[in-house]
């Protein structure tokens, strides 16, 4: 299907990379809104880009996937924009029922951005430090992160989803994806930008590390975060578990001897 020459197959790529630069450019706005202190616009933005990568994959299957009801598919509604898209929820199922590609595990790390994007959609989140307050230049910004929570915890989320959607466009997508590999990367680049200010956490955590690599726990440094915070341990012989304490991003890994 994805190789056929109709009409409704050579719609794909351009709306592929349509989709794809979308992506991309949300997910970088909402790395600016982060650290100018607009954390609610980060929220809004950083979600949409996540659902807008899974959608270019379903896109690369066909087109018509990314409708919500593929039976009542139009390419004429779809080229001009007029239809209703799946959720984040049902382009998951789709590709794992379609394609064969489960992506269960970076949904789980998904559903955070996507309960936080729908709480500032729909409701006035009093929580979120800034918010109604201008346009904070990056020092206050900075120095917001510093004492806030709620910048901790949105950080938190955007770091661990990002690694695993990272995770998805860089290896199992990359030939989908081999025309914006450079654009991920910069994206990656942009979120390394975030990750220090979750340095205020990994500080206050200095004590109960040293308090476990004296019980003998071992601490590695996370590839979500970046922190040396990850606390592993064995589940059974072959399977360990590594819990970042400052992200707080849950693996599990399998050791086979070659």
């Amino acid at each position: 299907m994805a190789g056929s020459r109709s009409k409704k197959s050579t719609a794909t790529p351009r709306h592929f990379d349509e989709v794809a630069s979308n992506a991309v450019s949300f997910l970088g706005r909402s790395v600016e809104e982060l650290l100018e202190g607009r954390l609610k616009y980060s929220a809004v933005f950083f979600y949409q880009a996540v659902e807008l990568f899974i959608k270019a994959r379903l896109l690369h299957e066909h087109w018509s996937l990314v409708v919500s009801d593929p039976a009542r598919a139009n390419i004429d509604a779809f080229e001009k924009g007029d239809f209703r898209s799946v959720s984040l929820d049902q382009a998951a199922e789709r590709l794992k029922s379609v394609a064969k590609d489960d992506i269960s595990t970076a949904r789980k790390a998904f559903e955070p951005v996507r309960r936080r994007r729908n709480r500032v959609i729909h409701f006035h989140a009093a929580e979120m430090p800034g918010e109604g307050t201008g346009h904070p230049s990056r020092a206050g910004a900075q120095k917001l992160d510093q004492t806030s929570d709620e910048v901790v915890e949105i950080v938190m989320e955007q770091c661990v989803a990002w690694f695993e959607l990272h995770m998805l466009l860089t290896r199992r997508w990359k030939g989908m994806f081999r025309d914006y590999q450079g654009k991920i990367e910069w994206l990656d680049s942009r979120m390394r930008d975030v990750r220090p200010y979750l340095q205020a956490r990994f500080d206050r955590l200095g004590s109960e590390l040293q308090s476990l690599v004296a019980k003998g726990v071992h601490i590695s440094e996370c590839s979500a975060c970046g922190f040396a915070a990850n606390q592993d341990s064995d589940v059974f012989p072959g399977m360990a578990r590594s819990r970042c304490l400052v992200c707080k991003r849950d693996d599990r890994s399998y050791q086979f001897p070659c």
